[in-house]
């Protein structure tokens, strides 16, 4: 086929879509090839492997998803030319299905002028390549949301471009097996000086227009919010955006799908209020001292506020800096230049560090559970264009720079290495000469002699000026030819000749920049600043290339296992910083196989329809595209290795033993049918159509050998079913003679076991009736003698009774008899004893008389001992019988010591604490011990680091880990996790108030089986939202024309719910089901519509996952209502169990 186009080079001007196929050459007819292609709104043509890409600057339908689907196989000539087939080459290649079965990285090196359309190219390959992953994952949702999240804060409007990126990026996404697993950003060198002031024609970052105007008044108030001609770093320039409160939302989207948090959204927005209002600060002359002062305070309590930092703190390092020496404090006033000076600083060294954050989250966000050498990256560069504008300053200077390192790097790739190859393998080849930009390079890098050198050597001295350097730079580099110098007086200035065309240069304030200097109480203040997310965007480093690193990890700390501290680094210069990032960006791209993708502009003046001539022609001459087309034209783009050629292609020679050698490699070329091809000392050199055409060889006979395949497959199959089938057959036979034997067994058997059993049943009837015999007869005998045994005890116990009578008479007459002897007996003693008294009276009359002594009485008892006595219930008689001590029973009260005893000393004695009393003491120790092991954690933190080591960039690797097994709801995974979940952060919702129930469209957590059971017998379109029983979210669920199908629902970190795989976030269910039911899915082109309510409403399946699960199903679908006559609030949710302690868990009797 190429032969037949490079024969057809007289057909009409724009059918040719590969330049590199036309006979004739030079810069007319390419210039004519594109332009009529132009006309026909054909913006892609190829050269060779290289792709054209021409701004149309409108709307064009070569976008859809039925043309993304057709260049899902890769680049093919048969098709038109398309950055979707560009894509899809580099991801073929990267999985190793190309011309070489190798995997490798890949990288798209993006290039053009401002405006030229590299940005929307970029987000085109990157949309592709997602496509071709086939991702349902949530991931491959954030990395598209990256660019339009980047391009707010990134990106502004210039003179030449309307949305013009102020910064440079390279896109990492990175692969296993083909499948999409995460992304890392790398930032170059933004314009902060952008937030502070703009050229005429220029406007702010788009964040501010989007902000200002889409914001609600509600955020509005609480953020301060002006107009945005009331701000001094916004009223210069007007964004051309018209629905800027639209963009706003979808800048909002892309922050909650990324994986931004609420709470650190709301801290962005303060803080670049805060920048607005920092602004808006003006400074005067002091009367009573040399120094200035705010003009209006309330303009610095409002920015002070909004940075969350005292007004007083943010004015002293605004006016004044304080300086040690020997001891003493020495303060230095600013002036009103001064002051401004550090103002602005102030403001883009927040800005700076935001956006440094910002890249720094999505790079968390994205980053992989962790790295492999199986894994793959295809690498997107989108950086900024070539720049010439009327004032060209720092800024211009690095990113022309930046396109410089990108032209040597295109021309290495295209000219220099390929043709030193040729040579080196003894091929043939006409040299072709290229613009060599290397001494372009050495100006700006070399050492000591070199313009980023001499900057930063200026930059070290105090009283360095524009002027000075301007000096030393016409004194050092006078002696390369693409360095100009100006004689003039009136502006400090140069002239460099690049690729490009000449730019000339004005040093103004190029020495503050570079050095980026920022007031030196500054860092200190908003480290301790109540926004948390300045306090911490200002404890983290900035690496040498100038990112921001807040892990703070050293190369030291990596070695030593320590944790590092944020520590007073190197201050490296802005200069040196952008070279650094520049030779690790060359770096990686270097690792990776390189693709081109040119971005021309038609006109300067971004109009639609318009080719202007000279304007595309030179950017065709600086670019050497007509010396890239001769070389992909007479070159052989396509070089693999002798071995790897045999590898692949020796199937086209029907034999997979041949030598690997070169007569091999000519003999598969020419049963291909391959022409105008060389066969080197170690490789073999090919057009680039060459290796598409075996590709399409091989793929035919895969296919070929598919058939075939197929059909011996088929054969043996057969031929393997009627084998099994003869050898099933004689199996059954045997199976059923078998079978027939044992029933024939069984049968003989159960009868023998039935004579049996009826034998043994007669045996064991005849012995019952025996034993019956002989139990009537016992039972007659016993009850005889049972009658003769209780008559002659009715006859002993009547006898026993009579005697008892007689005795008990007998001795009561006797008891009687003796009571009458002794009443006579006591009667007469009384009678002698009173007679011998008085005798003894009257014998002794004349005596003096003595008292009689009372006779002793016994001691009455106690009331304590008859107590004692009463609860032990001993007598004394009793209780002079018990011999032990030990046998009396305990008494009721035990008598406490006096104080409790000392803790036991060892493990095994025990304890008597009450158990109150030891629950307390131990978890004071373990309180105690904790602290001492985080003590002995924390003093790790005292070894500081030196001001030698080198702060690395943050590592990602172990940000995203896989979820553990346990949460704080319960196992992850678990029905049990889930409902907990639901309980404690869901319940609310799901409630309809209205109807004083869960929304019709819940339901609890059904399997998906019993759901798509439910829906097969409804309408095309219903749809529930279940709750999922193994991870905490939720499913939808919705009836298509031919199944039903199921999503997953997740929640953002900001609490947002978004259908994975979908590009919009929302704030609570219903409004995603609202939004559904008026918008399609990605993949299905239908609605929700009706909502799928229960199948049983007596005994709704969701039942079990509201707080009170024995209550009546009745008392949720039947609310009473408020005191007020408003329907109540749901059913109030259980208190957050800690997984680590078991407690019940308390719920409210709604019928109380």
């Amino acid at each position: 086929m190429a032969g037949s186009r490079l024969s057809q080079h007289w057909r009409n001007a724009g059918e040719t879509d590969n330049l590199a196929e036309l006979s004739k050459l030079d810069e007319d007819i390419i210039l004519e090839e594109l332009k009529a292609r132009y006309k026909k709104n054909h913006i892609y043509t190829y050269v060779g492997d290289i792709l054209i890409s021409i701004n149309p600057f409108k709307e064009l339908p070569i976008y859809r998803k039925q043309i993304s689907h057709r260049y899902r196989s890769g680049k093919d000539l048969k098709d038109s030319p398309h950055i979707y087939a560009i894509a899809g080459h580099v991801y073929r290649c990267m999985l190793g299905e190309g011309d070489i079965s190798s995997q490798t990285d890949q990288c798209i090196v993006i290039s053009g002028e401002s405006g030229a359309g590299k940005t929307e190219s970029t987000k085109l390959v990157v949309k592709q390549i997602i496509e071709l992953c086939n991702g349902n994952t949530q991931l491959e949702q954030q990395i598209l949301q990256v660019n339009p999240l980047l391009e707010a804060f990134g990106n502004a409007k210039t003179v030449i471009n309307f949305n013009s990126s102020r910064f440079g990026k390279y896109i990492q996404i990175l692969f296993n097996n083909g499948k999409v697993i995460g992304a890392k950003i790398s930032e170059y060198l933004l314009e902060k000086s952008r937030v502070v002031h703009q050229n005429g024609g220029d406007a702010n970052f788009h964040i501010f227009s989007y902000m200002l105007n889409g914001c609600t008044p509600e955020q509005k108030k609480l953020y301060e919010l002006k107009k945005q001609k009331d701000y001094r770093y916004t009223k210069g320039g007007k964004s051309t955006e018209q629905n800027l409160s639209g963009k706003f939302e979808e800048l909002q989207n892309s922050m909650d799908l990324v994986g931004f948090s609420e709470q650190e959204q709301e801290d962005l927005l303060f803080i670049l209020s805060g920048v607005l209002a920092i602004g808006n600060i003006n400074f005067a002359a002091r009367v009573d001292s040399d120094g200035v002062g705010v003009t209006y305070p309330d303009d610095l309590e409002l920015a002070a506020q909004l940075f969350g930092i005292q007004d007083e703190e943010l004015e002293g390092c605004l006016t004044h800096v304080t300086n040690s020496a020997r001891g003493e404090r020495i303060q230095r006033n600013f002036n009103k230049h001064q002051a401004e000076d550090a103002r602005d600083a102030v403001a883009k060294v927040i800005y700076g560090r935001l956006f440094s954050w910002i890249v720094n989250k999505i790079n968390q966000r994205l980053s992989p559970p962790q790295r492999s050498a199986q894994q793959k990256e295809i690498g997107i560069l989108d950086i900024f264009g070539f720049e010439n504008f009327a004032l060209n300053s720092f800024e211009q200077a690095c990113i022309n720079l930046a396109n410089e390192h990108l032209q040597f790097f295109f021309n290495e790739h295209i000219f220099c290495l390929e043709q030193e190859e040729y040579k080196s393998e003894g091929i043939k080849w006409a040299h072709i000469s290229y613009c060599d930009n290397q001494p372009l390079l050495d100006l700006y890098l070399k050492r000591p002699i070199g313009i980023l050198a001499l900057l930063d050597e200026e930059s070290h001295f105090p009283q360095a000026t524009d002027s000075t350097l301007v000096h030393k730079l016409n004194s050092n580099l006078k002696g390369y030819s693409c360095y100009k110098s100006h004689k003039s007086v009136g502006m400090p200035c140069f002239t460099i000749k690049h690729y490009a065309g000449e730019v000339t240069y004005n040093v103004t304030s190029w020495l503050e920049k570079n050095r980026d200097t920022v007031p030196p109480t500054l860092i200190s203040i908003l480290k301790h600043s109540s926004n948390s997310l300045l306090r911490t965007i200002f404890q983290g480093t900035i690496t040498r290339t100038g990112t921001l690193a807040l892990q703070n990890r050293t190369r030291k700390s990596i070695h030593s296992k320590k944790p590092a501290i944020p520590t007073n680094t190197k201050k490296f210069t802005v200069g040196t910083q952008f070279k650094n990032s520049l030779q690790e960006l060359i770096k990686h791209m270097s690792q990776a196989e390189p693709h081109f993708v040119r971005c021309l502009k038609p006109n300067n003046s971004q109009e639609a329809d318009k080719f202007d001539d000279n304007y595309v022609l030179s950017q065709l001459s600086y670019t050497g595209m007509l010396q890239t087309v001769q070389i992909r034209r007479d070159g052989y783009a396509f070089r693999p290795l002798i071995s790897d050629f045999v590898g692949t292609y020796k199937m086209l020679l029907f034999n997979g033993d041949v030598p690997i050698d070169g007569e091999t490699c000519k003999q598969i070329l020419r049963r291909a049918e391959l022409t105008d091809w060389h066969i080197g000392q170690t490789k073999v050199f090919l057009k680039y159509e060459h290796g598409e055409r075996l590709a399409d060889q091989l793929l035919a006979m895969s296919k070929a050998v598919t058939v075939l395949q197929a059909v011996a497959r088929g054969f043996l199959a057969r031929c393997y079913v009627r084998k099994r089938k003869k050898v099933s057959q004689q199996q059954k036979q045997y199976v059923e003679a078998f079978i027939q034997s044992i029933s024939s067994h069984c049968e003989k058997f159960l009868g023998e076991q039935r004579e049996l059993k009826q034998q043994e049943e007669e045996q064991r009837a005849e012995a019952s009736r025996r034993e019956k015999r002989e139990q009537a007869r016992r039972s007659a005998i016993e009850a005889s003698e049972r009658a003769a045994a209780e008559k002659a005890a009715a006859e002993r116990a009547a006898a026993e009774r009579a005697a008892a009578e007689r005795a008990a008479a007998e001795r009561a007459a006797a008891e009687r008899a003796a009571e009458r002897s002794a009443a006579e007996k006591q009667a007469t003693s009384d009678r002698l004893t009173t007679t011998k008294v008085a005798e003894e009276n009257e014998a002794n009359i004349a005596l003096r008389p003595t008292p009689a002594r009372r006779p002793n009485r016994p001691p009455k008892p106690s009331r304590l001992s008859a107590h004692a006595d009463a609860s032990s219930g001993l007598t004394a008689n009793q209780e002079k019988r018990v011999s032990k001590p030990s046998e009396f029973p305990a008494p009721l009260i035990p008598e406490l010591p006096p104080q409790l005893p000392e803790p036991p000393t060892s493990p095994t004695s025990p304890t008597r604490y009450p158990p109150a009393r030891t629950a307390s003491i131990s978890r004071k120790i373990y309180s105690e011990s904790r602290k001492k092991s985080f003590a002995a954690k924390f003093s790790k933190f005292g070894e500081g680091l030196t001001d030698e080591d080198e702060v690395l960039e943050d590592d990602f690797s172990a940000a995203r880990q896989v979820d553990g097994q346990t949460n704080s709801y319960g196992p992850a995974g678990s029905k049990q996790a889930s409902i907990e979940w639901f309980r404690a952060s869901q319940l609310a919702k799901v409630w309809d108030s209205g109807n004083r129930a869960p929304y019709e469209w819940f339901h609890g957590t059904i399997p998906r089986g019993k759901a798509e059971k439910i829906l097969s017998i409804k309408d095309i379109g219903a749809f529930m939202i279940r709750l999922s029983e193994r991870r905490l979210g939720y499913v939808l669920s919705f009836r298509a024309e031919n199944r039903c199908r199921n999503y997953m629902v997740e929640l953002t970190p900001s609490n947002k719910y978004v259908v994975v795989g979908e590009s919009k976030a929302h704030k609570t269910l219903l409004d995603l089901v609202t939004y559904y039911q008026k918008n399609a899915l990605s993949n299905w082109n239908g609605l929700l519509t009706v909502a799928c309510g229960q199948a049983d409403p007596s005994q709704p399946d969701y039942l079990e996952l509201l707080p009170t699960p024995n209550i009546d199903s009745a008392h949720y679908l039947k609310q009473p209502q408020a005191s007020n006559g408003q329907p109540s609030a749901p059913p109030p949710l259980p208190r957050k169990l800690n997984p680590k302690v078991k407690e019940p868990t308390r719920y409210i009797n709604y019928k109380e």
